[in-house]
């Protein structure tokens, strides 16, 4: 079952059909209302309506723009006049606190400004390294309207077809696909991109066309699987979130390293811990595909394939080679990699609050024939903090929210 319905509802509301709306009656807009879907952030509701965060969490008493929950209905506040900017005349005395996964490309989409902008402002150093509760300094845009023909970080998103998009610092293929409407699949098709999670700053991306107008979620087609890590180009995105398992595998070539924003959680909830006097250890992240092959063999030698493939996965297949997999211990080594890590302070701590920093148990116990390895209270996978309360909410693993249950390989 399926409970991360990405599909978007709100997008058969478009931009132009909003403008619309709000140059014919303020009213309506002013009245207008959305309901939160799975995977939202107030941040992409902000773009798609022409709002800002601030606004929303103002319009809708809310206290933490990290927490909305799935069902939510939230009132979209109007526009000061025609412009279908974030309120220019205050962009420059606002502030916004950095959120998990928020980028300065993002955040300088939201705001109608550029990245240079928010650098200059912030006398920031280094554009890949902000830090989730960070104030930023809003500049004021150079014009009235924040997607004209100036310098800023993107042109027109209405008309996706046959467009070009520079890449800037912080860009991910899942924000650009996002914001022009289309798939992470269809751009990296339409740009020859070997790995998604590789492209740099100053690339031409070619936009493609959407083929129907109403997909943008980048869902893959998993009719494919199971298959070997050979027979894939690139990882695969079910609903932006990237999966792998014992049918789904990455490709060889697949290095990304540790995560950063998976990292920067860590360390969040691992100081938090600490003032609850709770010691947490990431003892294990990313992996390469060969240190993975190294160590399965390894396993294989020592137990036979039947007993390694319960507890090792096959290197192609491992939850460390996406970057985004922290085991997690405690005070005492002796338990890394035990079941009875469940049951110490750590392991219970981890279990009741992971989720709120984005992580999510991998492979929970009396899940084996779903995931198809035993019970690891160790493994824990970053897919950010919405995502992660919808999966820890909804009891189910990661291969069940996205509907890609493989517990067996397919070679």
């Amino acid at each position: 079952m399926k409970m991360n319905t990405k599909s978007k509802l709100y997008t058969v509301v478009t931009s132009a059909a909003i403008a619309g709306m709000l140059s014919v009656a303020t009213p309506v807009a002013a009245a207008e209302t959305y309901t939160v879907q799975s995977g939202d952030t107030l941040s992409e509701i902000a773009r798609d309506y022409g709002t800002t965060v601030d606004s929303l969490a103002s319009a809708n008493n809310i206290s933490n723009p990290n927490y909305i929950v799935i069902g939510q209905t939230l009132t979209i506040p109007g526009t000061n006049g025609e412009s279908d900017s974030d309120g220019s005349e205050d962009t420059s005395s606002s502030s916004y606190t950095v959120q998990s996964g928020d980028t300065l490309s993002v955040i300088a989409r939201d705001y109608g400004t550029t990245v240079d902008a928010l650098v200059s402002a912030n006398n920031i150093s280094n554009p890949d390294l902000i830090y989730v509760g960070q104030v930023l300094e809003i500049p004021g845009t150079n014009s009235g309207s924040d997607n004209g023909g100036s310098d800023g970080d993107s042109g027109s998103d209405q008309t996706p077809s046959g467009t070009t998009y520079t890449v800037q610092s912080g860009d991910t293929l899942s924000v650009i696909a996002r914001d022009y409407g289309t798939s992470v699949d269809a751009l990296v098709a339409e740009n020859n991109i070997s790995n998604p999670n590789l492209i740099y700053v100053g690339q031409v991306l070619e936009i493609p066309g959407t083929s129907s107008g109403d997909s943008d979620s980048g869902d893959s087609d998993t009719a494919q699987f199971p298959t070997s890590p050979s027979q894939v180009s690139a990882p695969t995105y079910i609903d932006d979130i990237l999966i792998v398992n014992k049918g789904i595998p990455l490709p060889e070539d697949y290095a990304p390293g540790e995560n950063s924003y998976a990292r920067a959680e860590f360390e969040l909830m691992k100081d938090d811990a600490a003032a609850e006097g709770i010691t947490l250890t990431a003892f294990s992240t990313y992996r390469s595909f060969d240190y993975q092959e190294s160590l399965y063999n390894n396993y294989v030698a020592e137990d036979g394939q039947t007993a390694a493939d319960k507890y090792s996965a096959r290197p192609g297949h491992s939850e460390h080679q996406t970057g985004l997999a922290f085991d997690i211990g405690g005070s005492d080594p002796a338990y890394y990699t035990s079941e009875a890590f469940a049951d110490r302070p750590a392991g219970i701590w981890l279990a009741e609050n992971a989720h709120e920093y984005g992580f999510i148990l991998r492979y929970p116990e009396d899940k084996e024939h779903i995931t198809g390895y035993q019970f690891e209270p160790w493994q824990y996978r970053f897919v950010g903090r919405q995502d992660a309360q919808d999966i820890h909410d909804s009891g189910l693993t990661l291969d069940e929210y996205l509907d890609a249950v493989y517990p067996d390989y397919g070679y």
